[in-house]
């Protein structure tokens, strides 16, 4: 596809751009008024109807003008996008919210993820790293009401989660104490992946099977440590629900079901954080039948472990790439510099 000629290519731009900006079929009269194409109307329509006939471009009736293709829009986005740079000041708008001053891994990838959505005018998403590969560093249990108790569990790049417990019985805060030493002792420096295999094996030994309180550490911590309770945020549904593209409204309950489904999504952006940068999804290059005629947009952040998630936005096909990418790739790379300085 790269053998385009120089007008095809002139008139593949025209048409994907103005088509990005109207969300209206782009005719040839429209295309011969664009400064710096010195063609005729005649001319245009001929290159236009070569490109159809080629999949760069279609047309939604008989008609009317034309519009892209998924093959079309790769083409733009692979050969004829000019990126629009972030300003000097939006950098440090961007740079401002995502550093909120949030330890908690959760909240820091929402204030992510409503940053790209709002300046991107499009639907955010953002996943946290995979959990086995994060380093144990700490873990703490705190006494609340009845038989509930708070686990604050600190990650060795300084990332911190908690979740709340319920316990059978109520238990005091010295033997929580007590637990949480002893776990912390056995554990830290260990991956989640080895923290299982020594929890599996500590378990096992003569002295822990005859102290009970050492046992219900194990499993309670256990349990702590193995939930990949990973949620998928995502903002700005609304900017999704008012693209023209899905104006029909079975269709957009489809696509926001299909959305809604955590493992799904999980696996999608878990593909996506495989390899460095960013990434690009178009159409029916995203791999779920449910959200045909979306572009996934994605760049791979890091922690201090180096440990990838996954942060981008999901839209129609009809977005402004010019804009976006730099966007989303520009609000990784300030998610990876706040993630790296949480390292305690």
């Amino acid at each position: 596809m790269s053998d385009l000629q120089e007008r095809k290519r002139q008139v593949l731009y025209a048409v994907v751009h103005d088509f990005i900006m109207t969300a209206s079929p782009v005719g040839s009269n429209q295309v011969a008024k664009i400064k710096g194409i010195n063609l005729s109307p005649a001319t245009i329509r001929t290159v236009m109807a070569e490109l159809e006939e080629r999949g760069f471009l279609k047309r939604p009736h008989l008609s009317s003008g034309r519009i892209p293709t998924d093959v079309g829009y790769r083409f733009y986005v692979d050969q004829l996008v000019k990126l629009t740079p972030i300003s000097d000041k939006e950098q440090a708008e961007i740079k401002s919210r995502v550093e909120s001053g949030n330890i908690q891994i959760d909240e820091i990838l929402k204030d992510a993820c409503r940053v790209v959505s709002d300046r991107a005018n499009q639907m955010g998403l953002a996943i946290a790293p995979p959990p086995d590969e994060r380093g144990f560093q700490h873990i703490q249990f705190c006494k609340l009401k009845g038989n509930l108790v708070l686990a604050i569990f600190v990650s060795s790049s300084g990332i911190v989660e908690n979740k709340i417990i319920e316990l059978r019985e109520p238990i005091k805060q010295s033997e929580l104490d007590r637990m949480h030493n002893y776990l912390n002792e056995l554990l830290r420096g260990l991956t989640i992946t080895k923290v299982r295999q020594e929890i599996l094996l500590e378990m096992k030994r003569e002295q822990v099977q005859y102290d009970e309180l050492l046992s219900r550490a194990l499993i309670l911590g256990n349990w702590v440590l193995s939930q990949d309770h990973r949620d998928v945020h995502i903002g700005g549904q609304s900017h999704l629900c008012s693209a023209p593209e899905f104006a029909d409204l079975e269709k957009m309950q489809q696509i926001l079901n299909a959305l809604e489904e955590k493992t799904l999504i999980i696996k999608m952006l878990d593909q996506c954080a495989s390899t460095p940068g960013v990434k690009i999804f178009i159409g029916d290059e995203v791999a779920c039948p449910e959200i045909n005629g979306l572009t996934l947009i994605t760049s791979v952040y890091s922690d201090s472990d180096g440990n990838c998630g996954v942060l981008g936005v999901i839209g129609p096909t009809r977005m402004n790439y010019a804009r976006i990418i730099p966007l989303v790739e520009f609000t990784s790379k300030m998610l990876t510099n706040v993630l790296q300085e949480q390292r305690t």
